[in-house]
């Protein structure tokens, strides 16, 4: 645990070092939506996700023992409120919308994720799109070398566990959960 605040306590010095981090988060979080939009175009996919610019809220019950603890921390941390995301690479199946401009267009319909029309009547707001999509903050392990992610949709989660190497960020495993 020490090197991670190390680590970020050196980052939260300057201005600088805030750029820093946002930098970071940027490059993890274009490689989590690089890795869904292969996923996408692997499965045949047509269609976007429509992603939030806002972080999602991630809470305690998001506990998994197969990730790293420190990892986890960090995620639950720097997530426990919305933030604004940084900007990212993205590709034709992830579009990022005003989390305002969401909202707004399920609460015209339903807050049930699980009624029945609720994709139909999100499709109508946001024509050719699969759903909402949410995404967190990357919480970092205490060698700030890994990091881990959630995407959250209607259906489940998506933890994305990623490695630094050789100073270039990739998805090592992806591991999903589902609500029901």
């Amino acid at each position: 645990m020490g090197k991670f605040v190390a680590c970020l306590s050196f980052l939260a010095l300057s201005a600088l070092a805030q750029d820093s981090v946002g930098l970071e988060d940027a490059a993890v979080l274009s490689t989590v939506v690089q890795s869904m939009c292969t996923g996408l175009v692997t499965h045949g996919e047509s269609g976007y996700l429509v992603l939030s610019d806002r972080s999602e809220e991630v809470g305690n019950k998001e506990g998994r023992k197969e990730f790293d603890r420190g990892a986890l921390a960090s995620l639950i941390n720097r997530n426990s409120v919305s933030h604004q995301l940084p900007s990212i690479t993205l590709c034709p199946g992830v579009r990022v919308f005003k989390h305002d401009d969401i909202r707004a267009a399920i609460e015209t319909f339903s807050a049930d994720y699980f009624n029945d029309d609720f994709i139909s009547n999100f499709r109508q707001a946001f024509p050719g799109s699969f759903g909402p999509t949410g995404m967190s903050l990357p919480g970092y392990a205490d060698n700030c070398e890994s990091a881990l992610v959630v995407v959250s949709n209607a259906g489940g989660s998506f933890y994305y566990l990623l490695r630094k190497v050789e100073g270039k960020w990739s998805v090592e495993k992806t591991v999903y959960r589902s609500i029901a």
